[in-house]
């Protein structure tokens, strides 16, 4: 992966983690289900972007 597609790669986790994040502190207790799905998500993207900055190449 060129040094280009990784930093657009990790940006857009960012992105997407902030805005799970923006969702779940948005919901009202009451949304139990939903509050279950955005957290999902958080740690999600947050797990992805964690292995994006551990990425090797020779593991691919």
């Amino acid at each position: 992966m060129s040094g280009e597609a990784l930093f657009e790669h990790r940006f857009w986790l960012q992105i997407l983690g902030d805005h799970a994040r923006f969702i779940f502190n948005g919901l009202s207790s009451k949304e139990a289900e939903d509050v279950q799905k955005a957290n999902r998500f958080i740690q999600w993207f947050d797990g992805l972007l964690a292995q994006s900055q551990v990425w090797d190449p020779i593991r691919i």
